[in-house]
C-alpha cells in the first residue's frame, strides 16, 4: 500500500465527506437481488505475508455472475445420483472444449454446400419460432405487469394442460417455477419443453443457465453446446458457455467464450463484466480492470465499480479503489456490498495505512443492517472492524453469528478462532 502520510490524511477527510449519505446493496444484475459477497482475506496475526495460492485471489469476487438469473449457489453435483431423464442431446464433441467455429477451425462439414447452409438456416428459423396463443400472450403480459411467480405458476400450468402440444407454455411454466424457488420442478418442465422442441436454442440456453444453478454441470454444458450448434453467433449463448466453463474452473475456455460474446455484441456491458470476472479469477487484475472500465463506460452500475475497485485493491492502487467504491455508493446509496468493501480497507489487519476503526465500524454496520444481519460475510466484516477497534467482546459475538449462519465455511471458522485468540491475548495483557 502507499504509505504517504499526507495522502492518508487526505483520504481520511475525503472518506468522511464521501459517506455522509446512507448506504447500499447489490448484486445479481438480472434479478436485482444480492448474491454471496466476496471473501476478503482474513487478518493475519503473523507478520509474515502469506503468498497467494495459485488459482485464487487476494480479494475474491462475488459468488455469482451477471449473466446468471437465479439466486442460490449450490455446490456442483456433476449429475451424480440424479434420477432425472437426460433429454438433452449431447453434442458430438463431448469434451470440455470450445465449439468449432466457422473461420477459425475451417468450415463445419455439414455446412459445406450452399444447399445444406440454406437448410440449416431454415431449420434454425423454425426452431426459434414460438406459437403464442392469445391466452398465453395475455398471461405473459400479466407477468410483465408484475404478477408474482406463485400466481403465474397456476396460470401457466392451466395453459400447458389446455395446449399440451405447444412447448411455449411449458417453457413459461418452467421459468415461473424457477423464479418461485421450485428449482427441480422448473428444470423438469424445461426438460419437457426441450423434448418437444430439441432444436430451440433459447430453450436450451435457459435450461443450461438453470441447471448450472442447480449444480448439474454436465447437463448445463450439454444444453449450451447444443444451443451453440444451432446458433453459434448469438452472444448470449457464448456468454452462457463461459458461465459453465467458469463454474468448472476452466478459465482459458471461459475467457475465449466471453471474448466471443464481447466481439459479437460489443455494446453489451454485461459481457465485458463477465470477461472481467474471469480475468479476476485468473489473477490478471490489470486486464480485469480494463474490462470493467469498458463495462462502466457502456453502462455504469454499482457492481462494475465494486469489481473494478477490487481489481485496483489487488494491484495495490488503493486510491482508485476508494474512488470506485464511492462511485458505487453514488449510484446506489443502499449498496451494502460497497460498504463492506470500504470497511475492509479501513480494517486491514496486515497494513495499517488506512486503518480507521470509526470508519470501519460505521461501514460494516451499514452493510450488516442493509442485509438484516443474514449475510455471514458482512457479519465477519463487522467482527473484523470490532477487532481492529480492540472491542473483542463484540468481535467474538459477531464472528460467532457469522459462523452460525454458514457453519460449513472453513474460512469463517478459522477467522472466528483467530478473533477468539486475539480476545484471550488482550485479556492476558
Amino acid at each position: 500500500m502507499l504509505r504517504l502520510a499526507m495522502f492518508s490524511a487526505l483520504l481520511f477527510c475525503a472518506s468522511r465527506f464521501m459517506h455522509a449519505e446512507d448506504v447500499v446493496e447489490i448484486l445479481d444484475l438480472n434479478t436485482g437481488k444480492p448474491v454471496n459477497p466476496p471473501t476478503r482475506p482474513a487478518p493475519d496475526s503473523s507478520t509474515e505475508k502469506k503468498p497467494t495460492p495459485k488459482g485464487s485471489t487476494e480479494v475474491d469476487e462475488p459468488g455469482f455472475k451477471a449473466s446468471v438469473r437465479f439466486a442460490g449457489q449450490p455446490k456442483p453435483k456433476y449429475d451424480q445420483g440424479s434420477t432425472d431423464a437426460q433429454t438433452i442431446t449431447v453434442p458430438k464433441n463431448k469434451s470440455w472444449s470450445v465449439p468449432i467455429e466457422e473461420g477459425s477451425n475451417g468450415p463445419i462439414p455439414s455446412l459445406h454446400s450452399a444447399e445444406s447452409a440454406d437448410a440449416a438456416a431454415a431449420e434454425k428459423s423454425a426452431a426459434t419460432i414460438e406459437i403464442i396463443s392469445p391466452t398465453l400472450a395475455s398471461a405473459i403480459a400479466r407477468e410483465k405487469a408484475g404478477a408474482k411467480p406463485v400466481e403465474m405458476i397456476s396460470i401457466y400450468r392451466a395453459i400447458s394442460k389446455s395446449e399440451s402440444d405447444n412447448a411455449a407454455p411449458h417453457y413459461r411454466l418452467g421459468l415461473a417455477l424457477l423464479r418461485g424457488g421450485q428449482i427441480k420442478e422448473g428444470l423438469v418442465e424445461l426438460e419437457t419443453t426441450i423434448a418437444m422442441e430439441p432444436r430451440n436454442p433459447k430453450y436450451l440456453c435457459d435450461y443450461s443457465v438453470a441447471s448450472l444453478r442447480a449444480g448439474w454441470i454436465e447437463k448445463s454444458f450439454a444444453a449450451i453446446q447444443a444451443a451453440i450448434e444451432v446458433s453459434p453467433n448469438t452472444a448470449r449463448y457464448q456468454s452462457a458457455l463461459g458461465d459453465v466453463h467458469l463454474t468448472a474452473q476452466h478459465l482459458p475456455e471461459a475467457i475465449e467464450a466471453y471474448t466471443r460474446a464481447v466481439k459479437l455484441e460489443p455494446e453489451n456491458s454485461i459481457y465485458f463484466y463477465n470477461l472481467g470476472l474471469v480475468y479476476m479469477r485468473s489473477n490478471e487484475f490489470k486486464r480485469a480492470a480494463e474490462c470493467f472500465t469498458e463495462a462502466i463506460q457502456l453502462k455504469p452500475k454499482p457492481a462494475y465499480h465494486c469489481s473494478r475497485g477490487l481489481a485496483f485493491e489487488n494491484m495495490k492502487i488503493h486510491k482508485n479503489a476508494f474512488l470506485d467504491y464511492d462511485a458505487a455508493l453514488k449510484l446506489d446509496k443502499n449498496c451494502a456490498y460497497a460498504h463492506y468493501l470500504f470497511a475492509g480497507i479501513f480494517s486491514d489487519g496486515e497494513d495499517p495505512t488506512y486503518t480507521n476503526k470509526f470508519e470501519a465500524i460505521e461501514h460494516a454496520q451499514k452493510a450488516v443492517k442493509l442485509t438484516d444481519g443474514k449475510n455471514a460475510q458482512y457479519l465477519m466484516g463487522l467482527a473484523r472492524a470490532y477487532r481492529v477497534a480492540r472491542d473483542y467482546d463484540r468481535a467474538t459475538k459477531t464472528a460467532k453469528l457469522a459462523v452460525e449462519l454458514e457453519p460449513a465455511r472453513s474460512d469463517l471458522r478459522r477467522e472466528f478462532a483467530e478473533i477468539e485468540q486475539s480476545k484471550m491475548q488482550g485479556l492476558a495483557k
